[in-house]
């Protein structure tokens, strides 16, 4: 997906394995950040999935803390979460997914990006 990227802070990569799956399959984000040339750390990751109280989908980590980057042009690595749906009740659903990186306890996020993910039901 290449780069984005904010004041010396960018996404290595942010993939959803599949963006459309059906109802009784899983997906998963893979998150790598990367830095430039300022040293990062306390970096957390953060995944919310528009489901409204958790109706439609698990994931395996709302919250994940990512390595240290303590040298100049360092990555994370990747890290993946795992999406999996239940109990879909119509067709088809969409979900807007929000990744957001935090980094040395800011309430705000340094890094930010949605992605949306389709589920359709297996008849």
């Amino acid at each position: 997906m290449g780069l984005f990227s904010k004041k010396g802070l960018a996404f290595e990569k942010i993939k959803l394995d599949k963006s459309q799956i059906m109802s009784d399959e899983v997906t998963s984000l893979k998150v790598n950040v990367k830095n430039f040339k300022e040293k990062f750390d306390n970096i957390v990751v953060k995944t919310n999935i528009e489901d409204e109280g958790n109706q439609y989908l698990t994931i395996s980590a709302s919250s994940l803390s990512l390595p240290n980057l303590d040298f100049p042009n360092s990555n994370t690595g990747d890290h993946e979460i795992v999406i999996t749906p239940y109990n879909i009740p119509v067709s088809k659903m969409s979900f807007k997914i929000t990744v957001g990186v935090y980094v040395r306890n800011n309430d705000k996020p340094m890094l930010k990006k949605e992605l949306v993910l389709t589920v359709n039901k297996r008849q």
